[in-house]
Formats: C-alpha cells, sequence, structure tokens
C-alpha cells in the first residue's frame, strides 16, 4: 500500500444553513485513480474545493501528503501546492492570456523547469491535444472542447503528484466527449500521478479509475471497486450506477 495522498475526516461544510458536505470521510493513497461520482449538486465540486483549501470546511479535517492543509505555514503551503493541480470544470482559462501562456503558467508558477523543458512539454501538449496552430488564440476564439482541452493540459503541463478532475467531459458532444477521455488517459499514460476525477458519468469514471466513491446528498454512500458496487445491496446506489452506462 503506497503514501496516503489525500485524507478527508468527517468533513462537514455548509452554505447559509444548508449543508453539502455531511462527514465525509475517505483516504486516497498514491498512484491510486479513484472516481467521485454524484448527481448534480450532491457536493463533489465543493469536496474538491475544500480538499484544495480553496474554501474553508466547518469541521473535521483535511490532510494532503500527510499534513493537515488548515496547520501549514504559508511557505509549507506553496511547497504541497507545487505537487497540486486541477482542472475546473468550465476550464476557468485566463482569459487575458493566449492558449500556450495558460499552459505554461503552471510551469512558471509551480516548477524549477528550465525555459527550454518548459518550452518542450508546451509544444508535446499541444500537439497532443491537436491545437499545434492555436498557441496564440485567446480563450474566447476557442470552442467549448477546445477550451477543456487546454484546462485538461494546463492541469498535466507541470507533472503534478495529484490532479484533480471536475467533470472533464460535462457540457461536451458524444465524439467530443470520448476524445477528451482518450486524451486524459494519453496525457496520464503510465504516470505515477494520483487522479480524483469528480463526474455525474458512470461512464467516465469507469474510463479511469479502479476504485469509486459515491456521494449523495453530501455523504460517501459507497466506496469499494466497480464489482463491489454492482453486488451492493443499497438500491438508490444500483439505479444511479446503471443510468450512466451504456445500454
Amino acid at each position: 500500500m503506497g503514501e496516503v495522498i489525500v485524507e478527508a475526516k468527517n468533513v462537514v461544510k455548509g452554505f447559509g444553513g444548508h449543508v453539502v458536505l455531511d462527514g465525509v470521510t475517505f483516504t486516497i493513497r498514491e498512484q491510486e485513480r479513484v472516481s467521485l461520482l454524484g448527481e448534480n449538486n450532491s457536493g463533489k465540486t465543493t469536496l474538491l474545493k475544500v480538499l484544495l483549501g480553496i474554501i474553508p470546511y466547518d469541521s473535521g479535517r483535511v490532510f494532503l501528503m500527510g499534513e493537515d492543509i488548515t496547520k501549514m505555514s504559508h511557505r509549507r503551503r506553496q511547497c504541497i501546492m507545487g505537487k497540486v493541480s486541477m482542472q475546473f470544470q468550465y476550464g476557468a482559462l485566463f482569459d487575458s492570456m493566449a492558449v500556450g501562456e495558460n499552459i505554461r503558467f503552471p510551469m512558471d508558477e509551480k516548477t524549477n523547469f528550465s525555459g527550454r523543458k518548459k518550452e518542450d512539454i508546451l509544444m508535446s501538449l499541444l500537439r497532443q491535444i491537436g491545437m499545434e496552430n492555436d498557441r496564440n488564440k485567446f480563450p474566447f476564439e476557442l470552442s467549448g472542447g477546445m477550451k477543456k482541452r487546454v484546462a485538461i493540459a494546463r492541469a498535466l503541463s507541470s507533472y503534478p503528484r495529484l490532479c484533480f478532475f471536475d467533470e472533464p467531459a460535462a457540457g461536451l458532444d458524444p465524439i467530443t466527449n470520448v476524445h477528451i477521455i482518450h486524451l486524459i488517459k494519453e496525457l496520464v499514460g503510465k504516470s505515477r500521478m494520483t487522479l480524483l476525477v469528480a463526474t455525474i458519468s458512470a461512464l467516465v469514471g469507469t474510463s479511469f479509475s479502479e476504485r469509486f466513491l459515491i456521494l449523495k446528498e453530501g455523504k460517501i454512500v459507497a466506496d469499494g471497486s466497480w464489482a463491489d458496487l454492482l453486488k451492493g445491496d443499497d438500491p438508490w446506489v444500483s439505479g444511479f450506477i446503471a443510468r450512466g452506462l451504456p445500454k
């Protein structure tokens, strides 16, 4: 068993009196590829942002790479976050930066790569996402699928130890959806990267992961392999995963 990379202990988060995360507890070990499955508004995005320290939680504890995110010094937090990346659901590209600048940004902020290495990585990623000729375009000039590809390349450009993906294929047509799934698998490849993929789609989840967390109304209601989920006795879980699979 590898080192524990992510750990949530009884995490609670609410907004305006509404509880979004209700005692969430789980661990993810190094090199695990885990899918966080749940319906819209089940708390998936909130959980990712809590794990990253983007939004504070109300109670419980969160650890990244063995360290409590609320007790890190600023310098230590910078060090830990330099090993973590996230693809946001709606891309969150910098509007004032061209495609190449967006992809290069994490390398500038989080790595000590030489200028030549950054350029080599950038050009390799542009080729892999099929956007070699779009380096100087700005986000407003891109389609939804192109923005998603750039966001994924940006998340992976710094070779993070841990990467979160938030609905990587949502809002795309079926053909682009499949392309995005294959793209992530190709870019991640045989790396030692630990992944947590949040998605409403069981089909997307099974494309990446060997382990699944099911989030319902802010609670983890199932945690296990696909075989574990299929033989489970919770009718809601069975119905949810069946809806997302091809007939």
